[in-house]
């Protein structure tokens, strides 16, 4: 069916190419979340508590602050 209609082909290739974007900024979120917090822990060991709350908080902020 995409193959002989063109017009519904080119609808479903931009939907595909607009939820890949939005995947591809999923995962690069994630990379600087799980990059930021790997460096925590290894230089802290353990985050507990209030501790935890402000680390997490960064996270959320370079998350909202990455260019993707």
């Amino acid at each position: 069916m995409l193959a002989t209609d063109h017009e519904l082909a080119a609808r479903v290739n931009a939907r595909l190419e607009s939820a890949y974007a939005v995947a591809l900024k999923m995962v690069v979120n994630q990379e600087i979340a799980i990059d930021f917090l790997g460096e925590i822990l290894l230089e802290r060991k353990t985050l507990e508590g209030s501790e935890l709350d402000a680390v997490l908080d960064q996270v959320r902020e370079r998350i909202v602050a990455s260019p993707n």
